[in-house]
C-alpha cells in the first residue's frame, strides 16, 4: 500500500505543506520515517494537540508499524495513547528511570500515578 494512502494525505501532491492540517502534518511526519525503511523509529508526542480521528488513525498507523516488526520508541503524555500502542514503558522522575512490563503496572506505581494518574 501506498505510503500516502495509508496515513490518508491530500490527493494533490502539490498541497503546500501549510495548507495540510497539523494532524495531518503528524501523519506525515511519520509517513516520512516510514518511507526510509527505518527497522527504529523515535516518535515525541506523535498524538499532542492532534483530533481524536487523527488519533485514532496515528494508533492504527503505529499498531501496523509494530506487526511489521518495526522497533518504536514512543516519547508521550497521553495515557490512552499510551495504553493502546505501547508494549513496555519508561518512566523517567527526578533522574531515576522506572520500567514497567504493562500499563496496569504503570497505573499502579506510586511516581508515575502522582504524575498522570
Amino acid at each position: 500500500m501506498l505510503i500516502a494512502k495509508k496515513v490518508r494525505l491530500p490527493r494533490n501532491k502539490s498541497t503546500p505543506w501549510r495548507a495540510v492540517s497539523a494532524s495531518r502534518q503528524r501523519l506525515l511526519n511519520l509517513a516520512c520515517c516510514v518511507a526510509n525503511g527505518s527497522q527504529f523509529l523515535l516518535l515525541d508526542e506523535p498524538v499532542a494537540g492532534i483530533s481524536p480521528q487523527y488519533r485514532q488513525q496515528m494508533t492504527t498507523l503505529i499498531q501496523q508499524l509494530k506487526q511489521q516488526g518495526k522497533t518504536i520508541l514512543i516519547i508521550e503524555h497521553n495515557t490512552d495513547f499510551m495504553a493502546e500502542t505501547a508494549d513496555r514503558f519508561l518512566f523517567l522522575s527526578a533522574g531515576t528511570l522506572s520500567e514497567f512490563v504493562s500499563f496496569s503496572q504503570l497505573q499502579h506505581s506510586p511516581q508515575a500515578a502522582d504524575a498522570y494518574f
